[in-house]
């Protein structure tokens, strides 16, 4: 009773042990995920924001481009001059469109301040040459956020006015955010290559810095200088720095007029989605999600484990039902590559305990299979072919317990499947090495001759067969000369003893697997596979002749002879018939000379 209380302490420690490390396990993994899911956000964040500024840029270049192309089309077409003497005004509320008499125009520029800049001015108009001025430039605009586009008309005695254009700074600025953006607002501000703000749609003063205006908005002076360094490389930039508790985003652009930069930037509380609330919901979603986990594994385990033994149970019921059967069991798991055998198998095959308890499936194909069977079995299981709950059917020679091969009929089908194909199949193996005799007996006994035991004209599939695993070939057709006389003379039983003679001499000239067959009442064929080298022919040829003068007819001394065709294939063909028919002629062509010789087909 204490061992067994000391026990139950122990897995209690141990179970506790693992469940902490399941839990600060969980707790990196979501540290590290919201590590890493914080860096890709800021980045995200980035590359929205600097889109937004390339976008934004773009509307200011167009806006302002849009407006020259406008002016320069008014002052080309004429439209301007019947201006003169009269008013001309194109409102709306970020773009007035005007026209200015030469005269008017250039005693604006005399009578400025800024006489220097002004004369300038003048110089270009009275170039022909448009003017852009700086914002609130008096005395075009007396807005102090507002510049001017002046476009010269010229007439018959040269500057005959301007059209003078005042666009609103906040038209270069404005604009929504993105829907698709992932801030609820940004700033966007004007400055000069400096940091020098020129306009801004934020409480900044326009005649502020932007540097200064960081620092005296609480951004630590390390990250001022970061910014400013930044900012002075003159090159398009998005950038990320924190301050007062939270992250700033600042992209900024060049304008391709004046030296002003589009600068847009935006504060962590902007943006729509935090990753601090994400992972907290994760986390509580995580948290219900164990326990959930927990409650089914506890389940699932009770529930295995009363599956276990019932599937114990069905297994003994299963080896005792095999032991009184003659059909042999057995199971293959594709992926593990296990072939498990049911215990009756060791009483017919040769197989160790080892297959009781499953081994592998390319070993047992090695050792057990027939190496001629290999490569059909290899060809017929194929998991991927195989189709859930069909049954397929194979013959093959298998090793037997005193080491001979035999006869064995295989069913199986596929149980279970996934989706590279079968996952498990199951089987039998029947023995049919007797049914496989009988059926090789009728089968030989159907295709030889029932007098000289050669094969009869059944042989033509076989050389078919032959011929479409390997075209090379030599074909025979040995025709005896003269042999009606010999029934004539001495009997059937004579003509009878002289073929079953010429049948054996076949026999010992030619190979064991070389075909030899009875084609006709005395006419013999021999097809050799392999080879189609004329030389084998001819001695071949010679070696026939030569042993069938030796052959005695009972009472008689005269000799038999006979006139010999061959055909090599390809070269005569690659069919029965077709080498039938160029041995023939080859064969008669012997007849009609002299009999009793020997000739290769040429084509």
């Amino acid at each position: 009773m204490q061992k067994k209380g000391i026990h139950r302490k122990h897995k209690i420690f141990i179970l506790s042990v693992g469940c902490l490390i399941f839990m600060l396990s969980v707790v990196s993994i979501f540290t590290i995920f919201q590590h890493r899911l914080n860096e890709r956000f800021h980045t995200a964040l980035n590359s929205g924001l600097e889109k937004n500024t390339k976008e934004q840029t773009a509307h200011a270049e167009s806006v302002v481009f849009d407006l020259q192309r406008l002016l320069h089309m008014l002052s080309s077409s004429g439209a301007a001059a019947y201006a003169d003497g009269c008013e001309l005004a194109i409102q709306n509320s970020a773009i007035q469109i005007d026209y200015l008499s030469a005269v008017q125009v250039l005693t604006m520029c005399a009578e400025s301040e800024d006489s220097h800049s002004q004369k300038a001015y003048a110089e270009q108009l009275l170039a022909g040459k448009e003017v852009m001025t700086d914002l609130g430039e008096y005395p075009f605009t007396t807005d102090p956020s507002s510049f001017v586009l002046l476009q010269p008309v010229s007439g018959s005695d040269g500057l005959s006015g301007v059209l003078r254009a005042r666009i609103d700074a906040a038209l270069l600025t404005g604009g929504s955010v993105d829907s698709a953006s992932l801030f609820q607002k940004t700033y966007t501000v004007l400055t000069r290559t400096d940091g020098s703000i020129v306009y801004a749609d934020t409480p900044y003063p326009n005649d502020a810095n932007l540097f200064s205006s960081a620092f005296q908005g609480g951004i630590d002076s390390a990250e001022v200088r970061f910014i400013q360094q930044e900012f002075d490389k003159n090159e398009a930039k998005t950038i990320r720095f924190s301050g007062k508790g939270n992250s700033y985003y600042m992209s900024w652009e060049p304008l391709s007029f004046h030296d002003w930069r589009i600068v847009r930037f935006a504060r962590s509380p902007d943006v729509v989605l935090q990753t601090e609330m994400i992972v907290r919901g994760m986390v509580f979603a995580g948290i219900c999600l164990i326990a959930l986990t927990a409650f089914f594994c506890v389940s699932l385990i009770m529930l295995l484990l009363r599956q276990k033994r019932r599937l114990e149970t069905q297994q003994r019921r299963y080896d005792a039902l095999a032991q009184f059967n003659d059909t042999l069991l057995f199971e293959y798991d594709v992926f593990t590559n296990r072939v498990t055998f049911t215990p009756n198998a060791r009483e017919r095959l040769a197989l160790d305990a080892k297959c009781l308890k499953g081994g592998s499936g390319e070993y047992y194909m090695q050792y057990l299979l027939h190496p001629d069977d290999l490569e059909n079995i290899r060809t017929t299981i194929q998991p991927s072919q195989l189709r859930l709950g069909e049954t397929y059917y194979l013959e093959a020679r298998l090793r037997c317990r005193d080491g001979e091969y035999g006869w064995f009929g295989c069913q199986f089908k596929s149980i279970e499947e996934r989706d590279e194909g079968a996952s498990q199949i199951v089987g039998k193996l029947v023995d049919i090495s007797d049914q496989r005799g009988r059926e090789q007996t009728l089968r030989q006994a159907a295709l030889a001759d029932a007098l000289t035991g050669v094969y009869n004209r059944g042989v033509e599939a076989l050389i078919n067969k032959q011929l479409e695993k390997d075209p090379r070939g030599l074909f025979f057709m040995i025709d005896l000369d003269d042999f009606k006389m010999v029934n004539d003379s001495y009997g059937h039983a004579a003509g009878d003893a002289v073929l079953i003679n010429v049948a054996q001499i076949l026999r010992e000239v030619f190979r064991p697997n070389d075909m030899i067959a009875r084609v006709g009442g005395d006419e013999f064929a021999v097809f050799m596979a392999g080879t189609n080298d004329p030389t084998v022919a001819k001695n071949k040829a010679a070696t026939i002749q030569s042993r069938i003068e030796r052959v005695y007819i009972h009472g008689s001394e005269q000799l038999i002879s006979a006139s010999i065709g061959a055909a090599a294939s390809p070269q005569s063909g690659s069919t029965y018939d077709a080498l039938t028919r160029a041995a023939d002629q080859a064969m008669y062509s012997i007849k009609r000379n002299s009999k009793k010789g020997f000739a290769l087909h040429h084509e």
